[in-house]
C-alpha cells in the first residue's frame, strides 16, 4: 500500500464513508485544505487526491451523515496546537459521488480542540464544546452547542421535508442474514443506511462507520434487506438505522 499523497495530516481527521473506502482530509502545521481517499477494495490500493476544501483545518471533526456524505465541522485554520484565534467557524459538505466540497452554515462559536460532532437519531448532526489544553485554560473553555439540519432535512423551499417512518425493525441482525423492517412508505424505499454510533475524541471519531442498504418492498408495509457479511464491514456494536428516500429519512 502506498503512502498518502500529503505525508503530513498532523491532527488531521478520517472517516470510513463507505466499505473499505476512506477520507483522510486536513492537518498539518500550517494546516492544509487538501483532502485524498483509498479504496482497499482494490487489489493494489493506493491513495488519491480529491478536490480540497474551502478551509485549512486541523483538530477538525468528520461526520457521516445519514445519506452518506460526510460533514467537517470545528477545527483551526491557523498554525502550531491550538489557534483558537484562527478557528473555522463554516461546516463544509463532502458528496462522495462527485468527490465536491459544498461550505455550509457557519456555527456561532469557534471549536477547536476537544471539540466534539456526532449524528443524532432524527439526522441531525451536534456540535460541542472544544475546551482547555494547548494554552487554553478550564474558564476559557466552550461549554456550549449547535445543532446542524442538513440539507437533506428541508424542502427547497425551507419547510421541513417529510419524512419515511419506521414502525418495526429488529433489535439485532445477524451477520449474513436478511432482516424486515416495517414501514408504511415502503413501497417507495429501495436504500437506507446503517450507521455505528459515535465515540468522539481529539478530533478522531472512532466507532462511526457506515454500511449502505438496499431495500426491497415485500408487502405494502415491510422491506427486507441483507445484513453485512461480516464484522470487517460493519463491526458489532448499536447501529442507527435510516431509511432513504429522495428528499426525506428516519431513523
Amino acid at each position: 500500500m502506498g503512502n498518502r499523497v500529503v505525508a503530513d495530516r498532523r491532527l488531521g481527521s478520517a472517516v470510513i464513508y463507505a466499505p473499505g473506502r476512506i477520507l483522510h482530509a486536513g492537518g498539518g502545521n500550517p494546516p492544509t485544505s487538501s483532502a485524498e481517499v483509498i479504496n482497499l477494495n482494490h487489489a493494489a490500493p493506493a491513495w488519491r487526491s480529491v478536490p480540497g476544501r474551502r478551509f485549512a483545518r486541523r483538530q477538525m471533526n468528520p461526520t457521516i451523515l445519514a445519506d452518506g456524505q460526510v460533514l467537517v465541522t470545528n477545527g483551526t485554520s491557523g498554525p502550531n496546537f491550538n489557534d483558537v484565534g484562527a478557528a473555522v467557524h463554516e461546516a463544509e459538505l463532502w458528496n462522495p459521488t462527485t468527490e465536491s466540497w459544498t461550505t455550509m452554515a457557519p456555527e456561532v462559536v469557534g471549536r477547536t480542540y476537544h471539540s466534539t460532532s456526532l449524528p443524532l437519531p432524527d439526522g441531525r448532526v451536534l456540535s460541542a464544546g472544544s475546551g482547555e489544553g494547548g494554552g487554553v485554560s478550564y474558564e476559557n473553555s466552550q461549554f456550549t452547542g449547535q445543532i446542524f439540519s442538513p440539507p437533506y432535512l428541508s424542502n427547497a423551499d425551507g419547510s421541513p421535508a417529510s419524512r419515511p417512518a419506521i414502525s418495526s425493525a429488529p433489535s439485532k441482525i445477524i451477520y449474513g442474514g436478511s432482516f424486515a423492517v416495517g414501514s408504511p412508505d415502503a413501497e417507495s424505499i429501495t436504500r437506507g443506511t446503517l450507521i455505528r454510533l459515535s465515540s468522539v475524541t481529539h478530533a478522531f471519531n472512532q466507532s462511526q462507520v457506515l454500511y449502505p442498504l438496499a431495500f426491497t418492498a415485500t408487502a405494502a408495509t415491510t422491506l427486507r434487506a441483507q445484513a453485512p457479511t461480516s464484522a470487517n464491514l460493519a463491526p458489532p456494536g448499536p447501529y442507527l438505522l435510516f431509511l432513504l428516500t429522495p428528499r426525506g429519512h428516519r431513523r
